[in-house]
């Protein structure tokens, strides 16, 4: 059937497991432009002239004649009204159906239209931004009207917000339907058992969002997939997330449709339930994601044999499922696998030797397990023109990488980070030309790393060798072939001079603490910087540092160096700074309406004054220490301040503050670490400590001229 759609707007991108959903799932449309409505098509100009004929002859039947729609509109009436009707019951607060207006419907947007009968085909309604990002505008009640378009073939509302209500059971009359999307759009209740009699289905996306608060999300459920089965001609079945822990029989139904491609049952709390027969019918699987359901089994049981006999398998997903013991050596029967997902599992031991026979894999991804075996072997087994990403951090690895690394060079990802590799980073890794990403961290690494290891390293983003041994040696006027985008030097030697190379433009995270550099922080540095997150404590860093008020960073940690000068402008985008361990002088910001700071750590500096109340009305700050400063005065009451504080610790421990007990405090409900000890605070402890203050679990408040008794009501707090 051929049909046009005047929906131009682009779709979300899909995983690189839901790729054969998005193949199966395009019928023959045509995206075209508006025609020119002076010249039908000659089509319509033949079904005019035939209509005209058969109203000629018909002209004395009152019921024979019907309205012609006006030349070059190729919307049938009715469907218009249902199409209407349908939109009448929406929530469309974004405006995204603002184009359904005029007689002409298969120019709406998302609205598909039959070139050759005019019947609406396709219908896609979602809540989605020009960047393919969900916006959740659209909601309210979807209409039956919807069963008066009887040759719909493809139904899409995705990405839309639909407030937990069920799923309509009359989605299962529109008999026509061969595409089925109502993914991610918080629909709630029971799957409606009614969808089995679409015998015409050949996609099915009930994807759902699981782990959402209960406020914000809604999860849909069924008991069982016995529906399933009767959707014989099924070849992508996608339900993500919604809860299917009830069905134990989720593999028999399944089971029972042969023609079934691409099978996505991750995060349903999936049981190890299933029973016989443990024979698969599944020879036509491509795609299996089964990840994050509690299996809790081994690879080797009884109940997963079925896995093993899937010849068509290209990309299986088990990973986060519980899976303890060895990989099978059965896994090298799957020889047309692609991509093989098997991380945070309790797998132990080695990769078997039948890994050899996946000729074919492109993507390995066995992080967080416990294998044990040498990292030389291990590579000996893996395609080496054909693998594009291998994940084997957080293992036990061991052994040193070989000089002929360099021999996968389809190689985009490497993560062997959190092992136990030694010896040096061999030159031989500059092979790699098509690496993106290089992480090593966390490893018993050591030796030099100079220009050499990089030669060709063109497209690398992303490099980590933190927690090594490691010493990087490259020129001062060394040019780095690359633009990185995150990269994490910790406990590496970078100094004594700062390390140029390092200031790109395109840097969004960088980590070079404790990496012995002793020098400014170069102004360049900081010019049309992209970083969001900065880590460079335990240096030696001096000077000053520049207004940083230009810039969106998030995370900001300098401690521990000999910065000097007063603490600067700070971006509104700040969640996070330590300064601590510096020596930093003047008052404490002021200027901070707007920070979004949630942990501010300035302790053992040499700031002075008083405490500005605009830094204590910070409303999402929970961490402020200001200890062994100089700060002095009394503590301010903040009058025309909010009522509530969200600050959970507080620390103004080692200062010359003063007067009573701060009354402020009773605005902190959730505080429970406060330290006011070595400071000049006076008077008596106020009752409503034991009631204002209910969560404290540390109170200190030592070496002050506190006067008179402990309130009685101090011994009844619990946590204290």
């Amino acid at each position: 059937m051929d049909f046009s759609v005047t929906d131009s707007s682009s779709y979300t991108k899909r995983t690189v497991q839901e790729d054969a959903r998005t193949k199966l799932a395009k019928l023959p449309i045509t995206y075209y432009p508006h025609r020119n409505m002076a010249e039908p098509a000659p089509l319509v100009r033949v079904l005019i002239i035939l209509m005209t004929c058969f109203l000629l002859f018909h002209r004395s039947s009152p019921a024979a004649i019907a309205p012609i729609a006006p030349a070059g509109i190729l919307c049938i009436p009715r469907e218009r009204d249902a199409l209407r009707d349908f939109k009448a019951g929406l929530n469309d607060s974004g405006n995204i159906l603002s184009s359904w207006r005029g007689a002409d419907c298969c120019r709406w947007k998302g609205v598909g239209c039959s070139n050759r009968t005019g019947h609406v085909a396709a219908l896609r309604i979602n809540s989605l931004d020009g960047n393919s990002y969900p916006l959740g505008t659209i909601g309210g009640e979807i209409r039956s009207s919807l069963l008066s378009l009887r040759h719909l073939k493809q139904l899409d509302l995705s990405y839309n917000d639909f407030s937990g209500q069920p799923i309509p059971e009359f989605i299962g009359a529109l008999q026509s339907l061969t595409h089925l999307d109502l993914s991610y759009s918080n629909f709630g209740g029971r799957i409606p058992p009614h969808i089995g009699n679409l015998s015409n289905l050949l996609s099915l996306h009930l994807n759902s969002y699981p782990y959402n608060p209960p406020e914000i999300q809604v999860v849909p459920h069924s008991h069982d997939l016995a529906w399933v089965s009767g959707l014989r001609k099924l070849q992508v079945l996608s339900m993500s997330g919604v809860d299917l822990s009830a069905a134990v029989d989720w593999f028999q139904a399944v089971n029972m449709l042969p023609g079934l491609i691409h099978l996505d049952l991750s995060k349903c709390g999936l049981q190890n339930t299933i029973t016989s027969p443990l024979h698969s019918n599944l020879t036509s699987l491509e795609s299996l994601d089964l990840h994050y359901n509690p299996f809790n089994t081994s690879l080797v049981a009884k109940k997963l044999v079925w896995l093993w006999d899937l010849p068509s398998l290209q990309v299986l997903s088990l990973g986060v499922c519980g899976i303890h013991g060895p990989i099978p050596d059965v896994v090298g029967n799957l020889t047309s696998l692609q991509n093989l997902e098997l991380g945070f599992n309790h797998l132990t031991g080695v990769v078997p030797l039948t890994f050899k026979k996946l000729k074919k894999l492109q993507w390995l991804e066995l992080s967080d397990n416990f294998i044990n075996m040498d990292i030389t072997k291990l590579l000996h087994l893996l395609p080496s023109n054909e693998l594009q990403m291998l994940d084997l951090s957080h293992n036990s690895l061991t052994g040193s990488l070989p000089d002929w690394i360099g021999r996968f060079s389809s190689l985009n990802l490497l993560y062997l980070g959190y092992n136990k590799l030694a010896g040096e980073i061999p030159v031989g890794i500059r092979e790699l030309r098509n690496l993106t990403v290089l992480s090593l961290s966390s490893n018993s690494l050591h030796g030099t790393v100079t220009e050499d290891h990089f030669t060709n390293l063109t497209t690398l983003q992303c490099l980590w060798i933190s927690h090594n041994s490691l010493t990087v040696k490259v020129s001062s006027t060394w040019y780095a072939p690359f633009r990185l985008i995150s990269a994490g030097f910790s406990s590496c030697i970078l100094g004594p001079q700062f390390p140029a190379w390092l200031i790109q433009p395109t840097m969004e995270a960088l980590d070079i603490s404790n990496t012995s550099i002793h020098d400014n922080i170069p102004a360049e540095f900081w010019t049309g910087s992209s970083l969001w997150f900065l880590h460079m404590s335990r240096n030696r860093l001096v000077g000053m540092l520049p207004t940083l008020g230009d810039l969106e960073l998030v995370a900001l940690d300098i401690s521990s160096n000999e910065l000097t000068g007063p603490i600067p402008t700070l971006p509104k985008t700040l969640s996070y700074m330590d300064l601590s361990k510096n020596n930093l002088s003047g008052p404490l910001p002021s200027d901070t309406e707007g920070l979004m700071l949630k942990a501010l750590f300035l302790f053992n500096n040499s700031l002075s004054g008083t405490i500005p109340c605009s830094l204590l009305q910070l409303q999402q700050l929970n961490f402020l220490d200001l200890s062994n400063n100089l700060l002095n005065g009394t503590f301010p009451k903040c009058p025309r301040g909010y009522r509530t504080s969200s600050i959970t610790t507080l620390n103004l421990n080692s200062n010359n503050l003063s007067g009573a007990f701060p009354m402020f405090l009773q605005r902190c409900r959730d505080l429970t670490f406060l330290d006011l000890a070595y400071n000049s605070f006076s008077g008596s402890l106020p009752a409503w400590i034991g009631s204002k203050l209910s969560e404290l679990a540390l109170l200190r408040l030592r070496s002050n001229m506190f006067s008179g008794g402990i309130p009685g009501q101090l011994s009844w707090m619990k946590g204290l």
